[in-house]
């Protein structure tokens, strides 16, 4: 059985990432036109935090491309 290469999960969770980000510039959008209500613009802050946190938790798991480990 092979495992799925490097490159293939980080695409993988490219995506993902990528999909985030455009809902939540879609959602700023809305917020900066004035559709939302204050709980729905602090749900919003909320999910872009989650997707921050997300980012850095990608960004230490992929390995460096000089060769480094994630703490290098």
């Amino acid at each position: 059985m092979s495992t799925p290469s490097p490159r293939s999960a980080e695409v993988v969770l490219g995506s993902a990432l990528h999909q985030r980000a455009e809902e939540l510039r879609e959602l700023s959008f809305a917020v900066a036109v004035g559709t939302h209500t204050a709980e729905q613009v602090e749900e919003i802050a909320r999910r872009a935090e989650e997707l921050v946190a997300e980012l850095r938790r990608y960004s230490a798991s992929v390995p460096r491309r000089n060769g480094g480990g994630a703490n290098a």
